[in-house]
């Protein structure tokens, strides 16, 4: 074999390593899942993330941020916020306004959960500036509802007033 044809498979080799490495993540974080061990599930997630963006594949990466945050929810919170926000980066990097909205909502609902009022009025806006860009008014206007709910709990009466 020519040395300029072993040079142009060394980059195909690796990138098929990687798949294979993301795929044996994936397969350990499901079965941690099914162990319940909620910790080791999301750090494999994010190891599978991390083989996806090292093949340049930032939708799977994506995906398998969510897949962590799903699990790191039943375990760790600032990690499952962490690798949400990772998600929600990669996702509007690739022009995925609808899933990055969703995954805003899902944090500001995080937030909410932990009477984090500031950081779910945070979240809930810029899922509203998500959602209304995809022109879907009504998830928007769910979240601005919450921004104006959670403004007037914080005493900034003058946002809610201007929100409703």
């Amino acid at each position: 074999m020519c040395r300029a044809h072993t040079l142009t498979l060394r980059p195909l080799c690796a990138l098929r390593r990687f798949e294979d490495a993301a795929e044996l993540f994936v397969k350990a974080a499901n079965s941690f899942k099914m162990g319940k061990m909620w910790q080791e599930a999301g750090e494999s997630f994010v190891a599978a993330a991390e083989c996806h963006l090292k093949m340049k594949s930032k939708y799977e990466a994506a995906s398998s941020y969510v897949d962590a945050g799903s699990a790191f929810k039943k375990s760790n919170f600032v990690d499952a916020v962490g690798v949400l926000a990772l998600a929600i980066d990669l996702y509007c990097n690739e022009g995925r306004f609808q899933q990055a909205a969703k995954l805003e909502k899902e944090c500001a609902e995080l937030f909410e959960a932990e009477s984090d009022t500031a950081q779910a009025i945070e979240h809930y806006q810029k899922a509203a500036d998500l959602f209304s860009g995809e022109d879907s008014t009504s998830l928007a206007n769910q979240c601005m509802l919450k921004v104006a709910q959670f403004s007037a709990a914080n005493e900034d009466y003058d946002r809610a007033i201007q929100i409703f």
